[in-house]
């Protein structure tokens, strides 16, 4: 059996190939180029139920701190906490793949979401290394080490609006001061945030929400056309709806003095 090992650029930008890919509901590439995010439609989802969906991109998106929480109550707990700096998402994953639930489940989860076939992607418990198979008939296999897996999950969060793509091109700060200042920012808005909400007496929005808006307010999307858009189409359909409206109320507030004019066409 011939391993090959996988390895991928070191940032965690999308490309404009990929954010092409993205908007137009197509599957998005990653830098190997047997491995490529597959993009579900309201249809697909709506088939496989919505909450089955979510439990396959929860499982890929668990971070080491998520998975640490699972084992609060074991006598690893304490060892894993001092030692969290060194871990990666990859280390908590094989030793999470001992056990056979888990092993199935990540494996399923990862092959659905990169629209394999099963028995593509394998966790190999005895050597702890992640492996697909590029042709299933065959023996050959690839490794994908942490910095390739980071990107898959890094695209999957995109793609579910997990993380826009405004928080995509603040993600890579090229120094630590930079970064810190970055995530400091970044808590400053989700604290003002969530004070607006709680100010407006504002409940999250779900899925079913986005849809109903969208359908209503977009002059070309309906609840029949919409179940071919996929779910990153829905949100940024949401989100550029939203800034349209502030842009229109914007233009109108011009007419009593106020200069400030949104951009209706800015980032996501």
């Amino acid at each position: 059996m011939q391993i090959c090992y996988l390895r991928r650029r070191k940032t965690l930008i999308l490309s404009n190939s990929q954010k092409l890919n993205l908007i137009l509901g197509q599957p998005i590439p990653t830098s190997d180029e047997d491995l490529k995010v597959k993009q579900f439609t309201l249809r697909e989802i709506s088939i496989m139920t919505y909450d089955s969906y979510i439990r396959y991109v929860d499982v890929i998106t668990i971070d080491v701190d998520d998975y640490l929480k699972f084992l609060m109550d074991t006598p690893l707990y304490m060892d894993l906490y001092m030692e969290k700096h060194r871990l990666k998402t990859l280390d908590m994953v094989m030793m999470f793949g001992q056990e056979k639930g888990f092993k199935e489940g990540f494996e399923v989860a990862l092959e659905i979401l990169l629209g394999l076939e099963r028995g593509q992607i394998e966790i190999e418990s005895f050597s702890n290394h992640l492996l697909f198979k590029p042709d299933p008939s065959k023996e050959d296999v690839k490794l994908i080490e942490q910095d390739l897996f980071d990107e898959i999950v890094h695209i999957i969060k995109v793609a579910n609006y997990m993380q826009t793509l405004v928080e995509d091109n603040e993600s890579n700060p090229n120094d630590e001061r930079t970064r810190a200042l970055l995530e400091k920012m970044k808590k400053n808005r989700e604290k003002v945030a969530k004070i607006k909400a709680l100010e407006n007496d504002e409940k999250p929005k779900g899925l079913n929400d986005i849809i109903s808006a969208v359908t209503v307010k977009s002059p070309s999307t309906n609840k029949l056309n919409i179940l071919d858009y996929t779910l990153f189409q829905v949100y940024d359909e949401f989100q550029r709806l939203h800034v349209i409206e502030n842009y229109e109320m914007s233009v109108k507030a011009r007419m009593f003095g106020n200069n400030e004019l949104e951009d209706w066409a800015k980032v996501q």
